[in-house]
Formats: C-alpha cells, sequence, structure tokens
C-alpha cells in the first residue's frame, strides 16, 4: 500500500495545522539535520541526526572572482520565517545567498563569508553546480526543501546589521571574489542583484506581481535555480483584470480544495485524451458567506510560479480549476472559472507542495507525498475538512474536478452540506 501524507498550512506566520498518514512512514536523517561540515549516515530508520564526519569532497576547481558570487542578503527578516523551520528569529531568519556564475561546477573549499570586520562563516568544501546557488542562514532547526540550490545552517549567528553593513567573499583569507555594501532597508526587503549574479544591487523587487520581497533559494522573479540565469519567466496570468463588484478575497477566504498529482491514466479533463502530465489539475473555492473576486492570487508548485489568477466576482462555495493544458471540456454540472496553464503544473508524484501567495501573505499550503495513482486528494467536506484521498470520501469517486466531492454541482451550499 503506497505512502501516503498531506499536510495543509494556512498563513505565512502559521504552524502546520494537519497531518494524515495512510500506511507507515519511515523517520529519516537529512543532511540539513547535520552540523555545517557533518553529513547523514543513512537516509531512513533515524530518529534523530545520525552525523559523522564529510566524506572528501568531489575535484573541482576552487573559486575565483568573478565565478562565486554574492547574489541576496536579508539582513532584516521583519518578521518573516525565511528558513521555514516554524521559528520566527531576527538572527536566525537571516542569510546570505551566493551564486555559482560559471558554467562549471566549482569548489567552495576555503572560502569565508565576513560580515564587516568579523569572519561569520567559512564553507566545506563541496562543489557547487553551475547556476546552482547556496543559502547559508543565521540559525535556525532546518532549512527549506530547495530546488537548484542547498540550505545550509551556521553554528554562529551572521549578524546582519539592519543600518547597513559591508558583505565580503574571501578565498584562502586573501583573494576577494565579491564584495557589497548592504544598506539599511525595509523589513522582509532583501538586497539583491537583478537579474541574478549579474544585475545591479537593488532592493528586491518582489514576485511578477508584488512582493513577496525576498527569494532565498530562488532567482528573483522566484523561478527554480539554474534555468532562471537563461530564461524568461513560465508563469501565465490566467484571466484579464476584472472589474470588481464585491470585496477581493483576502486570507481564509479561498482555499486549495482538491488536487490532482497523478493522474494514472485517467482522463479528468474530459478532453479524450488522457495524459498524465496535462491532466493535473488544482482547484481552489472561494469560502465565507459574501462572494469575492480574486486578484493576482499567485499558484506555486515547489519553487516556481505556475499561475497568477484574476476572477471577476464569485459566489461562496464557487471553485476554480486550473489543469495543466490542452482542450478541456467541461462537464455539464460545471460551474465556476475553468483555467488552463500554458506552462504544466508539473506536480511530482514523489512530493508536492503547493502554494497560494498574494504579497506578503500564503493563503495555503498542501504538502503531498507519495501520491495515490489516479486518485486526488480533496477537502471534505469541501472548503473547510482535512483533505483526504478522494476514494475515502462518501460516494467512492476518484476525483471531482469543478464539482463538489460528492459529485453536485459546485455552488452556493457545497461548502456546507
Amino acid at each position: 500500500m503506497p505512502t501516503f501524507v498531506v499536510r495543509s498550512v494556512s498563513r505565512l506566520f502559521c504552524h502546520w495545522f494537519a497531518l494524515l498518514v495512510v500506511g507507515a512512514v519511515a523517520a529519516g536523517c537529512f543532511e540539513p539535520d547535520c552540523p555545517p561540515g557533518q553529513q547523514c549516515k543513512t537516509n531512513d530508520g533515524c530518529d534523530g541526526p545520525e552525523c559523522g564526519a564529510s566524506a572528501a569532497p568531489r575535484a573541482c576547481p576552487g573559486a575565483v572572482p568573478n565565478t562565486l558570487v554574492l547574489n541576496e542578503i536579508l539582513s532584516n527578516p521583519g518578521g518573516v520565517d525565511t528558513n521555514d523551520d516554524g521559528d520566527i528569529d531576527a538572527l536566525s531568519d537571516e542569510y546570505v545567498e551566493v551564486l555559482n556564475l560559471s558554467g562549471d561546477p566549482i569548489s567552495t573549499g576555503g572560502v569565508s563569508l565576513v560580515v564587516g570586520d568579523r569572519t561569520r562563516f567559512v564553507f566545506d568544501g563541496r562543489c557547487l553546480g553551475p547556476g546552482e546557488s547556496l543559502v547559508v542562514w543565521g540559525g535556525g532547526r532546518s532549512v527549506p526543501v530547495l530546488d537548484g540550490s542547498i540550505g545550509i545552517i551556521s553554528t554562529e549567528s551572521l549578524r546582519l546589521a539592519n543600518d547597513g553593513v559591508p558583505v565580503r567573499l574571501f578565498r584562502d583569507g586573501d583573494t576577494l571574489l565579491d564584495e557589497v555594501q548592504v544598506p539599511a532597508g525595509s523589513p522582509a526587503e532583501s538586497w539583491v542583484r537583478a537579474p541574478d549574479g549579474t544585475g545591479t544591487w537593488a532592493a528586491h523587487p518582489g514576485a511578477l506581481d508584488g512582493p513577496p520581497r525576498l527569494s532565498p533559494g530562488r532567482c528573483v522573479d522566484h523561478l527554480a535555480f539554474p534555468g532562471c540565469l537563461t530564461r524568461s519567466t513560465t508563469s501565465v496570468a490566467l484571466g484579464a483584470p476584472p472589474e470588481p463588484e464585491c470585496d477581493r478575497a483576502e486570507y481564509s477566504e479561498v482555499v486549495l480544495n482538491e488536487v490532482l498529482v497523478n493522474p494514472g491514466g485517467g482522463d479528468p479533463s474530459g478532453d479524450g485524451v488522457p495524459d498524465n502530465r496535462r491532466d493535473e489539475f488544482v482547484e481552489l473555492m472561494i469560502v465565507g458567506q459574501e462572494p469575492r473576486w480574486l486578484d493576482a492570487l499567485q499558484l506555486w508548485v515547489g519553487t516556481n510560479q505556475r499561475a497568477v489568477i484574476h476572477t471577476g466576482c464569485l459566489e461562496p462555495g464557487t471553485v476554480i480549476t486550473i489543469f495543466s493544458g490542452h482542450g478541456v471540456v467541461p462537464a455539464a454540472d460545471w460551474v465556476g472559472p475553468l483555467f488552463v496553464s500554458e506552462s504544466p503544473l508539473a506536480l511530482s508524484n514523489e512530493f508536492t507542495r503547493i502554494e497560494l501567495w498574494r504579497d506578503f501573505e500564503r493563503y495555503d499550503r498542501l504538502d503531498v507525498y507519495a501520491a495515490p495513482d489516479g486518485v486526488s486528494v480533496a477537502r471534505f467536506p469541501d472548503g473547510e475538512g482535512d483533505f483526504r484521498p478522494h476514494t475515502q470520501i462518501p460516494g467512492g469517486r476518484r476525483w471531482s474536478p469543478g464539482a463538489c466531492t460528492n459529485g453536485g454541482p459546485a455552488a452556493i451550499g457545497c461548502a456546507v452540506r
């Protein structure tokens, strides 16, 4: 029986509030559990870190000026849990991001991070891949899941002064690799190169449609390393900017309601062409008591922004369905907006994190581990309940995009049965 775990989180500053496990889940030992310079001895069966001396680093050339560069620095977290460890801490959530700007792997051996006149961190001898970034946090219990980046927890606070401080990278104590004078900035606003690696230093411009104004382990446009160094954004705005006739949906008024990560050869889009990538979907729901509209609500999959959603006024209980692509044929009972993303949602069957963001606020989050074959995960009751495999919801359906989980039309009352 496959292992299935769901975690759902609302709001940026809250802890994970739901955990569902079907089958056995083995505890794991992962490198972020270990102090800098150590690695895990095993990937399963440990209740806590089992760490030992790091293996000898792979052979790769040492860093020289214009290859390993400073790319992003946050001196004032402003109450944001940037390392995603569940604790908000002004020192632990500071970070410095460095980037391999060369086309080849380079070693971080002998490289030190100097803040002001103090060496605050000494890198180990790992090879950093071309276009790969490495983020050093000033503390914390763990680091976020990063794509195309490496996260490290420093054993000493970085002590990045909020009123400005010089930051330098040295190799072997005397070869200056890069430096920048970080000015005083606004809370939760990093100092960053734009474009990444080569651009002029400036205050973080925010996401494509606004904040957050920081992006540790991500490109300045919040896409994943290393592709952002050579590509433009792949996100797509869904729908035209509306003329609001009601209030905009705020936190708790729009939630993730159903996600199909693994279509399993089925055809939930109803276009007659089963496709395991294009038949993936994410469904949102308007909850509350009054009509609401969506303005620049961002759908993130992992470290990639996949869509920016605009709608007109929607009644409570309306679902918004986003498919990964091509001709979707709505069912007769389909109610509510239907969107098709021009870029694949790229939901991983092994682990997928789906998030809803607007401005500084994370509206909702869902983590899916080892997705069931051909079965969505959905809230039951719609809009308010915990997530569970759809086949465990009365009715025995495998999915219900554009409809209530009981198969009925999605309309007022869908969330309140």
